[in-house]
């Protein structure tokens, strides 16, 4: 499918852009997490019960959980999503998207997927395997659909005809008969087979069987470690946020001992010079500062100052009361400087 995808855009068919690259590259990653049974029973073409067709619907939902919170993978993880959505509004998931309303990305995958399962079946991306599709075709985007086929069908050579289809080329370019028991009949030429070896490729002789097989093999291992780094990723996430959530209690209480401190100094209490952190507590008409404040210190006892007083940080006045600006300012890891000056002294400094 991802070179199905290369040759599509290299030949014009649809412009070159990165999210298409990966989503048709991760696909069938959610097939990972399937039985091996029933991904060996679907490749088989044998009848499935109607737990065993949703399970295998749900593969697609599954790749899409897996992809969504990587960051700028939003708009990949929904093209692997609705990958089965019909354009006629058929196929997974029910109630979803109709027409030009399903991303363009995942009505090419819709072509492709299936393309390729009928070319897993006939064995070449010909006449034959396009009319596996065309008895659906109400499920494709028309144009997406005839793009598709004008640049993956492979034709017959010129001049060659119904005679010649007891003779198949091989992988060493030679022409021999076909095993009968190979299951297809039609030529395909070696050059426009390896174009489109990226969707499959007819393998007519235990030489093909092989290199077919070992493409597989290295598509599960690429999928493998793509989904090892992704559970990675996620495992690494959760425990950051672990340690920010379990680490804190000693800094919230220091900061709201910092908090308590500030507060009763502007009253006049000043028990000691200096802060709950160890650096300095100077007080001088109402005016408060501390410094050699830790940034989570900084950040907590900011949030709550700046709504009762005037406050720098830093040497900065704080003057937006976001998360995002507070915590750009408290920017030094263990020596911020706060001055916080009430709102009443600031009352009693204009009164004078």
């Amino acid at each position: 499918m991802t070179k199905a995808r290369s040759k599509l855009t290299s030949d014009g068919q649809f412009p070159r852009h990165w999210q298409l690259e990966i989503a048709a590259s991760l696909a069938l990653i959610g097939q990972l997490s399937l039985p091996v049974e029933l991904v060996q029973k679907r490749h088989a073409g044998r009848s499935m019960s109607v737990d065993e067709q949703s399970t295998l619907a749900s593969a697609p939902e599954i790749a899409s959980n897996l992809i969504t919170n990587i960051p700028r993978l939003g708009k990949v993880a929904e093209s692997i999503y609705l990958q089965d959505r019909g354009f006629d509004g058929s196929g997974f998931p029910d109630g979803g998207p109709v027409g030009a309303d399903i991303p363009r990305d995942a009505r090419i995958l819709k072509v492709l997927k299936d393309l390729s399962e009928a070319v897993d079946e006939i064995g070449a991306p010909n006449e034959k395997s396009f009319a596996l599709l065309e008895g659906k075709k109400a499920q494709y985007d028309p144009d997406i659909f005839d793009k598709i086929r004008k640049c993956l069908e492979v034709p017959l050579a010129e001049g060659q005809n119904s005679s010649d289809d007891d003779r198949n080329p091989t992988a060493d370019g030679i022409d021999r008969p076909v095993d009968e028991g190979s299951g297809s009949s039609l030529p395909i030429k070696n050059k426009a087979a390896r174009n489109i070896s990226g969707i499959s490729s007819f393998p007519t002789t235990e030489t093909g069987r092989k290199a077919s097989l070992s493409r597989k093999r290295r598509r599960h291992r690429i999928i493998a470690v793509t989904i090892a780094s992704i559970f990675l990723t996620a495992i690494g996430s959760i425990a950051i946020l672990y340690d920010k959530r379990s680490s804190p209690p000693l800094n919230e209480v220091s900061a709201s001992e910092l908090i308590l401190q500030m507060q009763m100094a502007a009253k006049g209490d000043v028990a000691a010079a200096s802060n709950v952190y160890g650096g300095k507590l100077l007080v001088k008409d109402g005016h408060i500062q501390v410094d050699s404040i830790p940034r989570s210190a900084c950040i907590q006892v900011s949030w709550k100052l700046i709504k009762t007083g005037m406050l720098s940080i830093n040497g900065l006045v704080a003057q937006r009361v976001t998360g995002t600006s507070i915590s750009k300012q408290c920017d030094s890891q263990n020596a911020n400087i706060l001055a916080w000056t009430p709102y009443q002294a600031n009352e009693k400094a204009e009164e004078e």
